[in-house]
């Protein structure tokens, strides 16, 4: 027995005999807290350890008894026991109804009473307190006071929370009782058939009724004791997925949550737009960028690549990251479970159609496959044929007739896709309107300078657009998946899902982030004005042997360059011999003609690119950790953007860089000018040292090339 009356009480321990070696007792005060532990537990065999459930109770008194019986006669092959944590409730009736179960279940059922905490502070105290009395617990239910469950629901809970080790937790599907919409008072909801981190960033698909690993716990993942009017549940599953776990759901769990017109549920949506604010910000790493570019590539690819002469489908959101590949059948299941139920299950936005000799010239371009495909994601829409050629400036020139039908590539939306499924032949040009076709030159690089796009680089429409066809007829309209009435998904929107968390919007056009799949990676970017690298010996030498020592340490290494009216970078390869070691070359906009320039200080601080395109410059940068920019390069305008994304500036500022003194002079007062941009400033020369300092420059933000360098390569 408890008891509760003094400010401090012993709680006596009594369990199954079957179960332990010895008893023990512990020393606890009036707010649940152990003061000491007599002896510890020890278990005859691995497969008694013990799960736990914390019931919290505050003002329920009609519904715990309910509760609290539906805990302590689970049919389960362990000791399971059991823990009211009675919150400060007003009600003597809710320690008169425990005390009086604990009659009937004298050998599993504790109480302990604390001054008010509010829901997290409840669940705290019952973990502590199982972890505590059982040391080798395997793992803990939490059931509210106003919910149940069925006998065989921690079987079912405990089989699915095992079934893999990177699992933490196991959710319900939540059976609704009490105020429903049910036409039998009961309802079923499926918040996600398929666990989704992406989708538990947006909405909180695992109802609080989980049982949790213990090694959560033991890894300080509790509930937020600050988060009072709701939302503690989401926020606790956020923490545990900062520690590598990810849920799965318990099919047929048993679950039963008593909905009522006014709950904490209730308050919490009242005050949500605060309280998913306050998570958002706790959590910034989940929400990053770089981290949900992983979760899509992983959990939902932006792209198909459909193989038209091979039976195979890759899907992905970062060309260079790790592939999923499937087979046509499999892709046409997954076509037609999206099909059937577009709002759960996520499917990529964009399918390409193109052979294999073409998915293998693209991959051969390993510089600007990433563009590529950022622009398709940016700007394709329906249904578009693509011509891959030659040419000295990756870019896409558009049009919608009169040019020639040999094309490379077929290019489809999902949305355009789904349409097309429903209409015919005769129909089609309503739903596509008039195809776009666009040809795309992409420029050579590493080791197939020489190797230009070999044909069969072109191909008749007549030949992708047959595959399209042919995926369109499987997929005709098929009859509706019956389900019961009182049974239905009620998880996030896919689509709106990822719209909420990917669409980055700037102006009036909207962009995506630049995706790579691996945040593990250790990515930088370097920004060259291409205008003196082909003809200037010491920075060609000076920039080979940089890259030559930052491929060494980081795993991708991106090149930002200034766009002009012509680069030829078959004359660049001549000159720059570590062109191969580039990942990506992202041509960023400059403007022909410098704008009036303007004055800082009394230095003349010239714009080399356009305000509107500063935010689509720094794109690119997202999840590098350096951005070093070479001489006179124009990307210094984007720089403070890039370094929202964190990261770090660097100006490596030698004359070697510079055709002449007057635009030596003239980055200089720039560098002034964006100073608070920069983390640092590579210079060889102590009187230019000298100089910025005498400017302006914090001193310490001047370094010496060679020990900049070396930090960063360190």
């Amino acid at each position: 027995m408890v008891g509760v009356d003094g400010t401090r009480y012993i709680l006596k321990r009594f369990l199954p005999q079957n179960s332990l070696f010895v008893t023990s007792f512990m020393l606890m005060d009036k707010t649940g807290n152990i003061l000491g532990n007599k002896e510890k537990t020890s278990y005859a065999s691995e497969r008694l350890r013990p799960i736990g459930v914390v019931i919290p109770g505050f003002g329920h008194p009609q519904f715990l008894a309910e509760a609290i019986v539906s805990a302590c006669t689970q049919e389960i092959d362990t000791y399971v026991p059991v823990v009211v944590v009675d919150d400060g409730c007003p009600f003597p009736e809710s320690r008169q109804t425990v005390l009086g179960l604990m009659k009937q279940f004298p050998k599993q059922l504790y109480y302990v009473r604390q001054e008010n905490k509010r829901l997290p502070g409840a669940r705290n105290t019952g973990i502590n307190f199982l972890m505590s009395l059982c040391p080798d617990m395997e793992a803990i239910y939490f059931l509210d006071a106003d919910n149940r469950l069925a006998p065989y629901s921690l079987t079912s809970f405990r089989r699915a929370l095992f079934s893999s080790d990177n699992i933490g937790w196991a959710y319900p599907d939540i059976g609704f009782f009490g105020q429903s919409l049910g036409v039998h008072g009961f309802e079923m909801r499926e918040t996600a058939p398929e666990y989704s981190k992406l989708k538990h960033l947006v909405s909180n698909i695992s109802e609080a009724g989980s049982l949790v690993k213990t090694e959560l716990f033991q890894n300080n993942v509790m509930f937020d004791e600050t988060l009072r009017s709701g939302f503690e549940d989401w926020d606790f599953w956020l923490s545990a997925i900062e520690q590598g776990y990810s849920g799965i759901r318990a099919e047929s769990s048993g679950f039963f949550y008593r909905r009522r017109p006014e709950s904490m549920l209730a308050e919490a949506r009242r005050e949500a737009e605060g309280l998913v604010s306050k998570l958002q910000t706790k959590h910034a790493g989940l929400y990053s960028r770089d981290y949900v570019a992983q979760l899509e590539h992983v959990e939902a690819p932006a792209f198909a690549v459909y193989i038209s002469d091979r039976d195979k489908v890759l899907l992905f959101s970062d060309p260079l990251g790790e592939l999923l590949e499937c087979y046509d059948q499999q892709f046409d299941e997954m076509i037609s479970n999206w099909l059937k139920n577009r709002r759960e299950r996520f499917f990529p936005p964009h399918i390409l159609i193109m052979p294999e000799a073409i998915w293998k010239n693209l991959l051969e371009r390993k510089h600007f496959i990433r563009w590529f495909f950022w622009r398709v994601r940016s700007d394709a829409e329906k249904l578009e044929y693509y011509a891959l050629s030659n040419g000295e400036l990756p870019i896409i020139q558009r049009s919608s007739r009169g040019v020639s039908r040999e094309t490379s590539i077929l290019h489809v939306s999902s949305l355009c896709l789904a349409k097309l499924t429903q209409s015919d032949v005769a129909t089609e040009r309503s739903v596509v309107g008039y195809p776009t076709r666009s040809d795309v030159r992409i420029p050579a690089g590493d080791d197939t300078l020489d190797r230009p796009i070999k044909n069969p680089a072109l191909i008749h429409e007549r030949e992708l657009r047959g595959c399209l066809l042919g995926l369109i007829e499987k997929h005709k309209p098929q009859q509706k998946i019956v389900g019961h009435v009182n049974r239905r998904y009620a998880g996030p929107d896919a689509a709106v899902v990822r719209g909420k968390i990917m669409q980055i919007s700037y102006g009036d056009e909207d962009f995506e982030p630049f995706i790579v799949a691996e945040t593990i990676r250790k990515r930088i970017s370097l920004a060259l004005n291409l205008d003196a690298l082909s003809d200037n010996e010491p920075f060609n030498n000076a920039l080979s042997s940089l890259i030559d020592r930052l491929q060494r340490q980081f795993s991708e290494i991106q090149g930002l360059f200034d766009r002009f009216a012509h680069i030829d970078f078959r004359h660049l390869q001549n000159s720059f011999t570590s062109l191969g070691y580039l990942n990506d070359v992202i041509i960023n906009k400059r403007t022909e003609h410098e704008r009036e320039y303007q004055l800082y200080l009394g230095r003349r601080v010239s714009d080399q690119i356009m305000d509107s395109v500063v935010y689509e410059h720094a794109m690119p940068t997202l999840g590098t950790s350096h951005v070093i920019i070479i001489g006179n390069a124009a990307f210094l305008n984007s720089l403070g953007e890039a370094r929202a994304y964190g990261a770090k500036g660097i100006l490596w500022l030698d004359r070697k860089f510079f055709k002449d003194d007057e635009s030596f002079a003239s980055m200089s007062d720039k560098a002034l000018a964006y100073e608070h941009a920069l983390d640092r400033i590579w210079c060889d020369d102590e009187q230019t040292r000298v100089k910025l300092s005498a400017m302006g420059i914090p001193p310490s933000k001047l370094i010496d090339s060679e020990k900049g360098i070396a930090r960063v390569c360190g």
